[in-house]
């Protein structure tokens, strides 16, 4: 204990030399007595209060005790209350592991700090003085008394002991007369008996020896150093007793005799010893009470019979019971049962796991508690009758019971007791007695928890390793995990049923339990009405309270001969108080005895409810009258008050609107600001702004892609912003209103229009920056829009339905193409009403594809056949208004049903009217041009008799002062994706007959908000909160008024499957299959594509895109159109739907590749050249147009050579910009136009491109082709012959040569050098005139060196540094093969700048090699600039570039060691002998390198045994690899085997996938083929079996 005491103090004391100063606070008080030494202090040393130290609990046993997070002194644990098995302070911690560390237990600890006289106070009658150390170990003890505190001795012999090891007895209690020629000794509180030999004594044991424990011992083995000599102690008992024995003179028969002397103990000292080991009194209580549940603590009445104050008295059966107090109230009662015959003395496994013993409590012969083990210990040795008695009269001597009648009821989950059963029953109803219950586990358990509402089926996951979806699998990931799973759900049942077999619910859980469970339709457990039962009361049930802090009263009168037994209130309600007492009096009663209500004088019980809420609104409760019969009797109580729900409305709408004014406020931008005429977009083209107005371009400091919160408020609700100058001139300066052009925005830009009187003021003109400062402005108007829908409410009948006061349409026609739920919900819409109750609007919550539009059309078409009703129908969305008029009224139009006449309303927008298609228009409101939609007017809607529209526009219908009613019908689809606010806006066209139906699914997408969490946007539709509010009534009309679709008609079984696992997983969402729908191509209806790809921002539409995820969904529509399965019919193509978030602006194939990019392409080059480049002009040239049907013209011209020579600029022809123009022209007519122009001539201009120079004699013939004309008509001179005209040519520029190589040229090193140093020196003598000009031989002979040179320059290095323009020069695409292309900067360039360097690179392969590569995989682009010199490869005695050799073998499979580890593989024995032939001919017959030559194989196994073959014959240096390892590089000749081989008879025709994949392996990947083929430059050799 020596390190335990450095760092704390203890002390043993008792009440008298100790003073309690708070719960877990004392002080020691100095006084002379003597002390009981029942109570341990501690504290951290020398200073700190002392904490006192309760035993350590039985179970759990953690590894290690921590204290109390939620401990407060004063409160105790305010979470687990007294079931808390937490320290209360440091120092009970510490003490505590120090006792598991030790084995020791609290009565051990207490009895080794009494004898040494470590652990009491100064002022006791014993002294004092510090813990000595190893004061057991060396035997310092006072007398026999003082050491059997510490441990138990006894001498025993073969019979009454059995010898489990050297050192390890147990005792076998029979009856015999003992030898006692065994002293065995053990620890108190130890299990081992340990044996105790007489003491060495001799030379090397003096008088001062201290014994001790060998180091060398093992048992079973004995001493490892010594041997039988070995004169140290075999355990730590032995050492002890023999330092005892050595230091009071003793020898073992002397310590037994005194030992047998000791055992003679009377009674009453074993009750003493008892007593003071375990504080807390014996008590004698009524076995059937104590072991029932709830427990009662009932004692022997006067009559002799148990004082329970039940209605049968039964006869008293006693059991002893140990009670003790501690703190917080905490009350513990452990029973003492009879010593059972043969006791093993040990404790029962299930108790100190904390788990109620499996066994009857009074067939279980192991001990519940220490104290009974205490108990039975001393009845061992003494007669039970003479050991009982006196603990109870000596407990009875310190603490006088009441001896009361009655009985106590004790709660075993608190351990609290209470007075009377009704207490007991309303402690059950706490919130905190319900928290206890609930968290009564003490298993620790290793695995996730098991997933709820799926309990009833666990299952292993297929893929534990790779699951997808991880800790949220609804499955099992290891056998582990599923066993303990079953293990927890077992163990929750069990706890559930412990808990209510021992009586530990409320009254109300129990009763709701019995109501929730009975199955039997004829057994009624809660009803409104019981018969012989009269309930009255003052005040209606259903009450309206418009004030705050509203406190009210039910007064009941019961009128019955009935006895009531129990009065509850059965709901919770956040936010109010219903109590059956006085709410100011004392806590909330829920539970109160029937007898607490009776008149004495009549047959009456009053009974009164009080209800208390700070907020007003729905409240509702349930007051149960139980009069020990089923059913019981209920009254429903509620609280309303209507017009909270408009307020309601409005707050949450002034909420939102600040939440997203304030997002808003933030993304002011304050800085410099560009102004401009024109502005370039996406759609428009370049827009220009209008006379006085001007363009502003604003850097935004944060991103305004539609997936940040800035950007989806930009384009949803800011149409307008206020701009200024930041530092204004005048003191006086004004704001401007500015429009925000949210289409044109970007990633980081805003584009503004600002007003002419804004430019006008602050002097702003195109092309300057200013400092500015930018507001945006919330656009309020959706806001006002649904403001103003609540306030046209004309009631809350719909929102806030009576469900008492409700019924349920009937209707008897029945329609064959709907399942049940379909056909009650139109059965609901179109049936009749007959009473003046009202109709609760219908929900259809359902999942994907379940019929919800298609039973909501059907129900319209039925109630339609009646002339007089009319049907509005409201959506979300635009298209999926339009389905209603496309897929479900016009076919039936088409058909001849002309009872039903649908109007589409549309907003008027241009656009809308594009994005439309052409059979809804027909049944749209056009204006007489056909380009907008017209608004409703009554008219209109009169000869209709169903509208269909969008929730927002029924506004329009408001504007029209429509009679009270006049849409007998509203049908509301989407319901789940729009708010409450947006539903209520048709809604108040409803009158009090309108029938309504909503119809939504909660797991789409719901509205977009700002002030609300998104897992709580749901709580904001009409939908979702009708739902939840019929939920919590249980009435008939509630149940039928909400229909639950869940039979897909749309989908697979595989999809449904998946989606209804992951996404509905609540109980009655379980999406079924309404109908088989084939499979896709293979049978597979679902599947995943892994890309990796890049996603790439598009700054024009601020959406995002994946060209991988593209290429991916264009293959992935191809695979299904060429695998179109037969049961899905004739191929159309417009079945195919391909989705995705954002835009995916992406070319899949390269005509549209480059109808997008060329134009971009030309305008750049033409702006470069025009900027960067000089022009010629040449007037009088004689231009020759021609032109077909359709296209722009083409033509051509001539030029003489000996011009061109005498040009400055050098050009080449065939790649010149051009500028046609031809002035002079007269109109054909007269011209008409509103400016004052000169009609008297004009300019034609035509703009083209050479395409192809030609040299014919003298002159240099130039085509060209037109690709743009400014005017469409063309005058009669364009086509006339020998037309002249001025033609501007501007030539392309050529890419430069980099300045590093115009040096490297002239460099001794190259062969070209010299002789282009004395050209150099002719032209600087030239242009001096020092010397004749070049001539025209010269000049080419010049031009030849030069290229010369360069291309040796390109050839004598391995890397070359260039612009991507660059990399196009013929003089380097022609010499250089470049095997790989580094793109450093690829952002700045364009994508077509990008490709420059990867199109004018061709590989350097074959063209046979390359011909199979470029048609299978890269659609005949593949090219080869180089040919390589012919293959070595001969078949016939001529030369081939691709061999294929066949091999009949035998594949065989093998285990090879990779560096991941062992794998399966295979090889083929026959096929490596003739890899290695041919190699080996190759090097020796070719006199081919061998490091020009490689091996390919697809397995491990074959390259492996290759590897071997080749090592036998000196051949290590030719390179064997797989395929996968031989990608990036390329030798002149590869050899690739196959491997695989199957007979013809196994091989299946219509082989599928796995099929393949099995029995071909690589062969079915066209990747790895594609990759194994195009390793070879000059020869290709195949090996494998040829198929019949």
């Amino acid at each position: 204990m020596n390190p335990f005491l450095s760092t704390h103090d203890l002390k043993v004391v008792c009440s008298k030399c100790s003073v309690r100063a708070n719960e877990i606070s004392y002080t020691l008080q100095p006084v002379a007595h003597q002390c009981d030494s029942n109570l341990l202090l501690g504290r951290a040393k020398g200073s700190g209060p002392w904490r006192p130290i309760s035993r350590r609990p039985e179970f759990p046993k953690p590894s290690k005790y921590e204290v109390c997070w939620h401990f407060v002194e004063g409160s105790g644990c305010t979470k687990h209350k007294n079931r808390c098995t937490f320290a209360r302070s440091a120092e009970e911690a510490a003490v505590w592991n120090f006792e598991r560390q030790q084995g020791l237990d609290h009565r051990s600890l207490r009895c080794l700090l009494d004898q040494t006289g470590g652990g009491q106070t100064g002022g006791g009658q014993t002294g004092g003085g510090p813990l000595r150390d190893a004061a057991v170990a060396q035997g310092h003890f006072e007398s026999l008394d003082h050491i059997l505190k510490c441990f138990n001795l006894k001498g025993a012999c073969n019979l009454c002991s059995i010898k489990e090891n050297d050192i390890t007895y147990t005792i076998n209690r029979v009856s015999h007369l003992c030898q006692q020629y065994l002293f065995l000794a053990r620890f108190k509180g130890s299990d081992i008996w340990r044996p105790v030999a007489d003491r060495p004594v001799g030379t090397n044991c003096g008088p001062n020896v201290v014994y001790q424990v060998c180091r060398f011992f093992e048992e079973g083995s004995g001493c490892r150093r010594d041997g039988p000599s070995c004169t140290f102690a075999r355990s730590q008992e032995e050492a002890s007793l023999w330092n005892f024995a050595k230091n009071m003179n003793m020898d073992n028969s002397t310590i037994l005799q005194h030992l047998n002397d000791c055992n003679s103990l009377t009674p009453e000292d074993t009750a003493r010893n008892i007593l003071k080991e375990f504080t807390g009194q014996f008590l004698e209580l009524c076995q059937d009470c104590f072991l029932s549940g709830p427990q009662k603590l009932a004692v022997l009445s006067e009559d002799g019979t148990c004082s329970a104050e039940d209605t049968d008295r039964h006869t008293w059966k006693p059991i002893l019971v140990h009670h003790v107090s501690e703190h917080g109230g905490k009350e513990v009662y452990h029973k003492v049962r009879l010593l059972p015959p043969s006791c093993t003395f040990e404790y029962c496994i299930h108790v100190s796991q904390g788990k109620p013993c499996w066994h009857e409590v009074t067939s279980c012969h192991s001990a519940h508690s220490e104290v009974e083990m205490a108990v039975w210990r001393a009845e061992s040795g003494q007669p039970a009758a003479a050991v009982r008695p006196q603990l109870l009269r000596l407990s009875q001597e310190q603490q006088q019971s009441d001896g009361g009648e009655g009985a106590a009821f004790h709660c075993k989950a608190c351990l609290l007791s209470f007075s009377s059963k009704e207490r007991f029953l309303q402690h059950c109803a706490t919130l905190e007695h319900a928290q206890i219950i609930n968290d009564d586990t003490s298993t620790q358990w290793e695995t996730r928890p098991p997933p709820h509402n799926h309990r009833e089926h666990f299952a292993l996951c297929a893929r534990p390793n790779t699951c997808e979806y991880g800790d949220r699998c609804l499955k099992a990931h290891s056998e582990e995990e599923l066993r303990e799973w079953q293990m927890r759900t077992k163990e929750e049942e069990d706890i559930r049923a412990n808990i209510h077999a021992q009586g530990l619910i409320s009254y109300a859980d129990r009763l709701l339990t019995e109501y929730t469970h009975c199955s039997n339709e004829g057994h009624t457990i809660i009803s409104e009405q019981v018969d012989d039962v009269s309930v009255t009361c003052q005040e209606e049930l259903l009450i309206e309270c418009q004030e705050t802090n509203v406190k009210f009263q039910w007064n009941f009168q019961v009128d019955t001969e009935r006895i009531l037994q129990h009065v509850a209130l059965l709901k919770n309600q956040a936010g109010a108080s219903f109590s059956l007492n006085a709410i100011t009096s004392g806590p909330v009663c829920c539970y109160s005895l029937g007898k607490r209500f009776h008149n004495t004088d009549k047959q009456t019980y009053h009974i009164t409810v009080d209800f208390a809420s700070a907020i007003p609104g729905l409240y509702e409760q349930w007051l149960v009258l139980d009069f020990d019969m089923r059913p019981v009797l209920l009254r429903k109580l509620k609280t309303l008050r209507p017009e909270t729900y408009r307020e309601n409305m409005h707050n949450f709408l002034y909420k939102e609107e600040q939440a997203e004014n304030e997002l808003v406020s933030r993304i002011g931008v304050r800085g410099e600001m560009t102004t401009s005429e024109n502005l370039l977009t996406k759609h428009a083209g370049t827009v220009i702004a209008n006379q006085g107005e001007l363009f502003c371009t604003v850097s935004a400091p944060f991103n305004l892609t539609p997936d940040t919160p800035e950007g989806y408020v930009l384009k949803r609700s800011i149409q307008s912003g206020l701009i200024a100058p930041l530092c204004p001139k005048d003191p006086d300066s004004k704001v401007y209103e500015t429009i925000i052009l949210k289409h044109t925005a970007n990633k980081n830009q805003i584009h503004l229009k600002l007003s002419e009187r804004c430019c006008s003021d602050l002097q702003l003109k195109s092309g300057e920056t200013h400092q500015m400062e930018l507001q945006f402005q919330l656009d309020r108007l959706s806001f006002c829009i649904m403001h103003k829908a609540i306030d046209l409410l004309p009631d809350t009948t719909m929102v806030l339905p009576d469900l008492e006061n409700c019924e349920v349409p009937m209707n008897s026609t029945r329609y064959h193409n709907l399942n049940v739920k379909q056909q009650a919900a139109v059965d609901f819409i179109i049936g009749k009403s007959n009473s003046w109750k009202g109709v609760a609007p219908l929900l259809i919550y359902g999942p994907f594809g379940t019929g919800k539009t298609f039973t909501l059309a059907t129900a319209a078409r039925e109630v339609t056949r009646n002339p007089q009703n009319k049907v509005l129908i409201c959506t979300h969305t635009n298209s999926s208004a339009d389905l209603y008029v496309k897929d479900h009224f016009h076919p039936l139009i088409v058909y001849g049903d002309h009872s039903i006449k649908p109007i589409r309303i549309k907003a008027k927008q241009h656009s809308s009217v594009q994005a439309t298609d052409e059979t809804t228009l027909k049944y749209c409101l056009l204006s007489a041009s056909r380009t907008y939609f017209l608004p409703p007017t009554k008219n209109v809607l009169d000869s209709h008799n169903i509208v269909i529209t969008t929730s927002t526009m029924a506004k329009r219908f408001h504007e029209l002062n429509l009679p009270k009613g006049y849409f007998t019908h509203i049908l509301i689809d989407e319901a789940s994706q729009m708010l409450e606010c947006e539903a209520l806006i048709p809604l108040g066209l409803a009158g009090p007959r309108t029938r309504v139906a909503l119809a939504g699914d909660h797991m789409q997408m719901g509205p977009k908000l700002f002030s609300v969490d998104d897992h709580q946007r749901s709580n904001h539709t009409l939908l979702n909160r009708l739902f939840h509010y019929y939920h919590g009534h249980n009435s008939d009309v509630a149940q039928k008024s909400r229909i639950i679709f869940n039979e897909n008609y749309r989908s697979t079984k595989e999809i449904v499957e998946f989606v209804s696992t992951h996404f509905y997983v609540g109980k009655g969402d379980i999406i079924k299959c309404g109908k088989t729908v084939p499979a896709g191509p293979n049978d597979h209806s679902l599947k995943f594509h892994h890309v990796r790809g890049d996603c790439q921002l598009d700054t024009v539409s601020m959406s995002w895109s994946n060209d991988a995820e593209v290429v991916t969904v264009v293959n992935a529509v191809e695979d299904i159109v060429r695998q179109w399965p037969p049961t899905w019919g004739t191929r159309d193509l417009s079945s195919i739907c391909v989705l995705s978030e954002g835009w995916q602006p992406k070319y899949v194939h390269t005509d549209e590749y480059i109808a997008v990019w060329k134009p971009l392409c030309e305008i750049e080059s033409a702006e470069t050249a025009v900027k960067e480049g000089d022009s010629i002009i040449i007037e009088d040239l004689v231009v020759n147009f021609h032109h077909k049907h359709g296209c722009l013209p083409k033509g051509s011209f001539s030029l003489p050579l000996t011009h061109i020579k005498e040009w400055a600029i050098e050009c080449n022809l065939a790649k010149c910009l051009l500028c046609i123009r031809k002035s002079g022209l007269q109109p054909a007519s007269t011209l008409s136009h509103s400016e004052k122009v000169d009609p008297s001539s004009f300019t034609w201009v035509a703009h083209g491109v050479t395409e192809k120079e030609e040299k014919i004699e003298k002159v240099m013939k130039v085509d060209f082709s037109v690709s743009h004309l400014p005017m469409e008509l063309f005058p009669d001179c364009v086509f006339q012959k020998d037309t002249s005209y001025t033609v501007e040519l501007i030539p392309k520029l050529p890419p430069d040569m980099s300045i590093t190589l115009h040096h490297l040229m002239r460099e001794d090193g190259n062969p070209f050098s010299q002789d282009i140093k004395e050209f150099d020196k002719k032209i600087k003598l030239a242009l001096t005139g020092d010397e004749a000009k070049l001539t025209d031989d010269q000049v080419d002979e010049y031009k030849a060196l030069l290229k010369k040179a360069r291309e040796h320059e390109f050839k004598q290095h391995d890397v070359v540094l260039c612009t991507c323009t660059t990399s196009s020069s013929p003089a380097l695409t022609k010499t250089v093969s470049a095997r790989q292309i580094l793109i450093d900067e690829c952002a700045m360039a364009t994508e077509p700048q990008a490709l420059i360097p990867l199109v004018c690179n061709k590989p350097e392969k074959h063209e046979e090699i390359c011909q199979f590569p470029s048609e299978a995989y890269y659609e005949n682009d593949l090219k080869t600039a180089v040919k390589p010199p012919n293959s070595v490869l001969l078949v016939d005695k001529k030369p081939k570039t691709i061999v294929f050799v066949h091999i009949t073998g035998e594949e065989i499979s093998l285990v090879v060691n990779t560096k991941s580890g062992n794998e399966n593989s295979k090889a083929n024995i026959a096929e490596q002998d003739k890899a290695v032939e041919i190699a080996q001919s190759l090097v020796l017959k070719a006199r081919i390198k061998p490091e020009g030559i490689v091996i390919l194989a697809p397995y491990n196994a074959q390259v492996s045994g290759i590897k071997a073959a080749l090592r036998k014959k000196n051949l290590s240096k030719i390179t064997v690899t797989t395929i996968t390892k031989s990608q990036g590089s390329e030798w002149r000749y590869v050899i690739m085997s196959t491997v695989r081989s199957l007979p013809s008879k196994d091989i299946e025709k219509d082989a599928d996938r796995s099929w393949r994949s099995k029995h071909l392996g690589f062969v079915g990947d066209p990747n790895q083929i594609n990759v194994g083929i195009t390793r070879a430059k000059e020869g290709l050799c195949i090996l494998g079996e040829q198929g019949p």
